[in-house]
């Protein structure tokens, strides 16, 4: 199969993702998977082989401006052009005031914030030779619509997301490129599902109107879609994919508990 779109994501290892890596390969896009881990990488190339798909592996450390130029090289190598960016690669490590450290901040918006920009730089020409070059970015409700105790940091850089969105949007758009982002709610990966119990994401479900949690293919599927010619007219936009959880406010929860 000759693929006419290739879409680079980053943080494909594993988690949300690997689910959008997966979902690019079934919608016939040449895949390029990035992420610091290459065993992580290896599982997700050969569940993408396995479904038919078609995807490389770049090992690479997005937190520095070096790391992310040599993704970018990297994948440009393997298929001398580029149409989709998706930046999903992102720690989120427990912290409250307290224990916000200069150390943790630095990490946070390293890889979270600044890698965005450092991606973006050195994709801008081959997205902009695409002719409709997307830009797509993983935030979060949580910091944007909704907040988790205990993640201070990663929410603040996740808030800080939405601002450069719509500036980029607006200097981009005439470059024929739009730059729109997700904001998951609760998502089943295995890092969260580190943290709960199956009790407690039964609990959780409970008070989200859908009545489910999410899964990486929900946030994969509407990517996909935000890369699509359909969303051509779509750009500075940050889409909520959490069941309806964002609209329910800590008062009136109780009434989804039944």
């Amino acid at each position: 199969m000759i693929h006419d779109r290739i879409a680079l994501i980053t943080g494909a290892g594993t988690g949300i993702g690997r689910g959008i890596a997966r979902a690019f390969a079934a919608a016939h896009y040449a895949v390029l998977a990035c992420d610091l881990d290459r065993a992580l990488l290896d599982e997700t190339i050969s569940l993408i082989a396995e479904e038919g798909g078609n995807a490389t592996p770049i090992v690479a450390d997005l937190s520095t401006q070096e790391g992310a130029r040599s993704a970018v090289g990297e994948g440009m190598k393997v298929h001398s052009r580029l149409d989709v960016l998706v930046c999903n690669a992102a720690i989120f490590p427990h912290s409250t005031l307290d224990e916000v450290t200069e150390e943790l901040l630095d990490r946070v918006f390293a890889l979270n914030v600044k890698s965005v920009f450092w991606m973006l730089q050195a994709a801008l020409p081959a997205l902009e030779s695409s002719g409709s070059g997307r830009l797509l970015i993983t935030s979060s409700l949580g910091g944007n619509r909704t907040v988790t105790p205990g993640l201070l940091a990663y929410e603040t850089a996740k808030s800080s997301l939405g601002g450069m969105i719509r500036n980029l949007a607006v200097e981009l758009g005439p470059r024929g490129i739009t730059v729109n982002a997700v904001q998951p709610g609760l998502i089943k990966t295995e890092r969260v599902s580190e943290r709960f119990t199956d009790d407690g994401f039964a609990a959780m479900a409970r008070v989200i109107p859908m009545r489910r949690c999410g899964t990486p293919a929900d946030i994969g599927n509407a990517m996909v879609f935000l890369a699509s010619p359909e969303s051509s007219y779509v750009t500075g936009q940050s889409l909520a994919v959490g069941g309806g959880v964002e609209l329910i406010d800590g008062l009136s929860s109780n009434a989804f508990r039944n």
